[in-house]
C-alpha cells in the first residue's frame, strides 16, 4: 500500500521528481521481498522505472509480471512502450500485438 501511495504521490506532485519515483521502489522492492508472486507489484514497480526513464529495468519487471500473469494487456502493452522508448520497434510491435489479441 506504501508502495502504490509514493508513486500515486510522484505522478500527482511532480512527474520528474526521482525522490518520489525511488521511494515507490524501495516500497516495491520490499512487497516483493514479501509476496514475489503478486504481479502487480512488478507492473508497478516498471511503471516507477519507466517514469524514471530506465527502460531496460521497466523491461525486466514487466516481463516478470508476465510471466506471472500471461493474460494482461496492460503488462504487455507497459513493455511494448518501454521497447518503443529504446527503440526496439519489433519487440514494441509483438507486444502491442499480444496485447490487442488477449
Amino acid at each position: 500500500e506504501n508502495a502504490i501511495k509514493d508513486f500515486n504521490a510522484a505522478i500527482s506532485i511532480n512527474s520528474r521528481n526521482d525522490n518520489y519515483y525511488k521511494n515507490a521502489i524501495k516500497d516495491f522492492n520490499a512487497s516483493i521481498c514479501i509476496n514475489s508472486r503478486n504481479d502487480n507489484y512488478y507492473n508497478h514497480r516498471g511503471n516507477a522505472y519507466y517514469a524514471q526513464g530506465k527502460y531496460n529495468e521497466a523491461i525486466e519487471d514487466y516481463s516478470q509480471a508476465i510471466k506471472l500473469k500471461p493474460n494482461n494487456e496492460t503488462y504487455y502493452s507497459n513493455r511494448g512502450m518501454a521497447y518503443n522508448k529504446l527503440k526496439d520497434y519489433e519487440n514494441a510491435i509483438k507486444d502491442f500485438n499480444a496485447a490487442i489479441s488477449i
